[in-house]
């Protein structure tokens, strides 16, 4: 299928895209033997397949460390950011949303009986990673009425889950089965979740404002619209998400 180009005109300065993202948002983003790889830049490939503009892939850089070189323009694109006020003080967000993210609950297996809905929460003590962005209704019961601890990493919370120091926490669902996958598949068979998600959140592919690249903005979000709006852009999606495991774990693992 042939897909619109960004004018010639749009690109002004720009000779190269510096594109990064979270090392730790698998499958969209994460770190492999040392490099940055991913879903998402699977999919940003192809979106600006048509341009002839070299793109280069910053190292694996910690996700502050990444938000704080794109305020000055040293990294132009991210992909994979979720929309804070503060961030847009310094990203422009690319509509419509690049891709979604479900947060949900993680649990051991023998409390499947106990836990079978957020309400069922406020009997427990949980965890979250620092800085994880839920949408507001989530987070304003969780203020309210939830035990939460935090600490930097959901492997943390994975491991004082395991050793019972809390009874449940709260992650992205995809990069959580990844994690726990690849470094403790033998505790995998222990860990169960809701079906259901507690928070949906929108990633998008952001672009600084200090960019040199920042006048391709319009363009590029025309072009994102248009293979949303033809389906182009769910058959890469698919493609994409075809050889990664943690996915057939989770298809497997529904009721």
């Amino acid at each position: 299928m042939a897909l619109v180009s960004l004018p010639l005109s749009s690109w002004g300065a720009c000779e190269k895209l510096t594109v990064s993202a979270n090392a730790n948002n698998a499958p969209i983003s994460y770190e492999q033997d040392g490099k940055l790889t991913g879903i998402g830049f699977d999919l940003f490939n192809r979106l600006l397949s048509s341009i002839k503009i070299p793109i280069e892939r910053t190292q694996p850089y910690p996700w502050r460390r990444t938000l704080k070189n794109s305020k000055n323009g040293d990294i132009d694109i991210i992909i994979g950011v979720r929309k804070t006020v503060d961030r847009m003080l310094y990203l422009d967000f690319i509509e419509p949303a690049f891709t979604s993210t479900a947060h949900t609950i993680f649990f051991r297996k023998d409390k499947k009986k106990r836990i079978k809905s957020k309400a069922d929460l406020t009997h427990f003590n949980g965890g979250v990673t620092l800085g994880m962005v839920l949408d507001d209704k989530f987070s304003l019961f969780m203020k309210e009425h939830l035990q939460i601890t935090h600490v930097a990493t959901v492997e943390q919370n994975f491991l004082k889950l395991i050793s019972g120091r809390i009874d449940y926490f709260i992650a992205p669902l995809l990069p959580t089965i990844n994690t726990v996958q690849t470094r403790y598949p033998e505790q995998l068979k222990e860990l169960t979740f809701l079906s259901e998600p507690i928070s949906v959140t929108n990633e998008y592919i952001v672009i600084s404002k200090q960019s040199q690249c920042n006048t391709i903005k319009t363009s590029l979000s025309q072009l994102l619209q248009k293979v949303k709006n033809n389906g182009t852009f769910d058959n890469w999606l698919g493609d994409s998400m075809a050889n990664w495991k943690a996915l057939d774990w989770y298809i497997h693992h529904q009721d």
